[in-house]
């Protein structure tokens, strides 16, 4: 899972809202589980959030289909690890737009953010 540098368990804050804000910049939360999408592959993060809808669409190619394990899931590109050695995660947020900028110019869709 490409750029993915957290496991189970680990600490991770978010650095850009949710395109629904149901996680904002600078909220940390703990990883339940990660997986990629069923359709296209992009990777995805269980934080918790439990979701009444059992389908979403996808953020990369927009697909329907049924979410894994039925919580809500986000796109991991929007998380980093909390790095316990520092005082912030500044760094974090160049990090997060060098993928964008690969990911547009591999034609990968980046914006709007949708629920997955």
């Amino acid at each position: 899972m490409k750029n993915i540098t957290f496991e189970v368990g680990d600490e991770i804050i978010c650095i850009q809202d949710h395109s629904r804000k149901l996680v904002l910049k600078g909220h940390v939360f703990t990883v339940k589980g990660f997986t990629r999408n069923p359709c296209c592959g992009s990777t995805i993060v269980d934080v918790g959030f439990e979701s009444p809808n059992p389908k979403t669409t996808c953020y990369t190619c927009g697909c329907s289909y049924d979410k894994p394990g039925g919580g809500y899931w986000f796109a991991a590109y929007i998380f980093r690890k909390v790095q316990k050695n520092r005082k912030d995660n500044s760094d974090a947020l160049p990090e997060e737009l060098k993928e964008r900028i690969e990911r547009h110019r591999e034609g990968v869709k980046t914006s709007p953010l949708v629920e997955v």
